[in-house]
């Protein structure tokens, strides 16, 4: 199997691990999410599938059950 391809069916099968936040995530998500591979979530597909890209919704459209903060800097857990 290629690394590539190794690295992304280790990062999908996180999903499935029952207890993990990922896992909620997964069920909690819209059944046809946006998804794509920039910032533009063109692409609708079911959740199975819309995890494999990087820019995925997670949220229902009129629900918010998660808050989503990018932290670049190098101090990003300092408030704990």
């Amino acid at each position: 199997m290629a690394p590539i391809l190794q690295t992304q069916t280790t990062h999908v099968e996180r999903f499935y691990e029952k207890g993990s936040a990922l896992h909620r995530v997964l069920m909690e998500a819209p059944y046809l999410p946006r998804c794509s591979d920039d910032k533009t979530a063109t692409r609708v597909r079911p959740r199975e599938y819309a995890i494999r890209y990087p820019y995925m919704q997670i949220n229902r459209p009129g629900f918010v059950s998660w808050l989503i903060f990018d932290l670049d800097h190098k101090k990003a857990m300092i408030w704990e």
